[in-house]
């Protein structure tokens, strides 16, 4: 096997997707206020 949990994977996967959705919130706010 590949040496970790699928909930580790899971949860890896969760906080980047998390982390993604956030920087597209910045991002499009920035661009609503200019």
């Amino acid at each position: 096997m590949l040496g970790w949990q699928p909930s580790e994977l899971d949860r890896l996967s969760y906080e980047d997707l998390l982390l993604f959705r956030e920087k597209a919130r910045v991002r499009h706010e920035q661009k609503e206020s200019e």
